[in-house]
């Protein structure tokens, strides 16, 4: 009987590698500067988000921008502040693409920026994004990106960081017959300033890492599926990483990385 060996990681830090690089910002801090002006602190990485990243951006007859940003607003009307030298979208451009060119145009050495501070039920997020500019010194509300590729920012003062590297999920060598279903888990230690509450996700919002057209491993957190809420107290918090795999149906080598990300609510 031919076995197979299946290795899935979950890469808690961003990573290299793929077709479908995607800048992504992690170690995000908030630093309040004036009662208008906060100033955000993050570092970037590129991250393989997969089939989103080769999504064209949606077509617009004003010139469109990718770059870095921070997307700001209520449930209604939302405002993308871009940093300076965006790239020009060029007709066809995919998500990838675009943000590849501000990235290695500049981009990439930007480690913080100022951004209005509104208060009440205003959200901010960070990110790259495609946007276009109005006559004027504003933007106007058609901001895109990969889902999940904008990060909601933490309260300031207040955030959770993994102290565990890295997550191995390692199924070791099963036949086909075995692998349906089979699943593993892994510890995941988070410290925290203070009690939050917190989303749990993968960065591309999916509930699953795809190991092939057909192969794909569940992921869950404490037996839930992942991108639920959860409380972590202030300190120390543990929780339990596990997966299932399904749609395995021939022998081989399977691999499949993702980046899980932490969110306040």
């Amino acid at each position: 009987m031919k076995r197979i060996m299946i290795l899935i990681t979950l890469q808690l830090i961003s990573f290299s590698g793929g077709c479908s690089l995607y800048p992504v910002l992690s170690d995000i801090r908030l630093n309040y500067i004036t009662g208008s002006y906060f100033e955000i602190h993050f570092t970037q990485s590129l991250v393989d988000i997969g089939p989103a990243g080769d999504v064209p951006i949606p077509f617009s007859q004003y010139d469109q921008y990718m770059g870095l940003g921070a997307v700001w607003g209520d449930d209604s009307v939302y405002t993308f502040y871009q940093e300076k030298n965006p790239a020009l979208v060029k007709r066809g451009d995919t998500y990838s693409s675009a943000a590849l060119r501000a990235y290695y145009g500049g981009h990439s050495a930007v480690t913080r920026r100022s951004t209005l501070f509104s208060g009440g039920r205003v959200k901010y997020c960070v990110g790259y994004a495609a946007t276009s500019p109005n006559v004027g010194n504003g933007w106007i509300n058609a901001t895109h990106y990969p889902s999940g590729m904008c990060i909601t920012l933490p309260p300031a003062g207040e955030w959770c960081k993994m102290t565990t590297p890295a997550l191995v999920l390692d199924h070791g060598r099963l036949s086909v017959k075995e692998t349906e279903g089979h699943s593993v888990s892994d510890k995941l230690n988070i410290k925290c300033t203070t009690g939050s509450t917190v989303t749990l996700r993968l960065i591309n919002n999916e509930k699953y890492i795809r190991l092939s057209n057909t192969a794909r491993a569940n992921i869950f957190v404490d037996g839930h599926s992942i991108g639920g809420n959860f409380y972590l107290k202030a300190g120390d918090n543990s929780l339990t990483i596990s997966d299932q795999l399904t749609g395995i149906t021939e022998p081989g080598e399977l691999n499949g990385m993702a980046v899980l990300v932490i969110e306040p609510l």
